[in-house]
């Protein structure tokens, strides 16, 4: 887990390197947010991967166990968390080939049904 923090932090620094019409990106108009990944640890010593995904961000999703999910409610900022494999059943995240470690493009938040079936898988934190 340490060496994939590692990976995905210097792809990330790399990634963004790059400015929004660099041709890198090919025909999108905007450059998508570079997602961090990161490493956290349960009070019973366990350690957990974790990256978010905020609504309406464009974003480059790394592989990780927890996907913290971010959105405008009605009363305010509303987070929840999910674990990866019911993220993939239920989005159908696929890789993006041109990066290595995988990363994942999310052009665009679930439909709301989708996001009421992942509120359900909620994982507590």
């Amino acid at each position: 887990m340490l060496l994939a923090a590692q990976e995905y932090a210097a792809q990330a620094e790399h990634l963004e390197q790059f400015e929004f019409d660099d041709p890198f990106w090919g025909d999108d108009l905007m450059m998508p947010f570079v997602a961090q990944y990161g490493v956290g640890e349960q009070p019973d010593g366990s350690v957990f991967s974790a990256v978010s995904w905020a609504d309406r961000v464009d974003t480059l999703l790394p592989r990780a166990d927890i996907v913290a999910f971010g959105s405008d409610g009605p009363d305010g900022p509303e987070v929840f968390f999910v674990a990866w494999d019911d993220v993939v059943r239920e989005v159908g995240l696929v890789p993006d080939p041109a990066f290595l470690p995988e990363r994942f493009r999310l052009r665009t938040w679930p439909p709301p049904e989708v996001v009421e079936r992942l509120r359900r898988v909620a994982v507590e934190l």
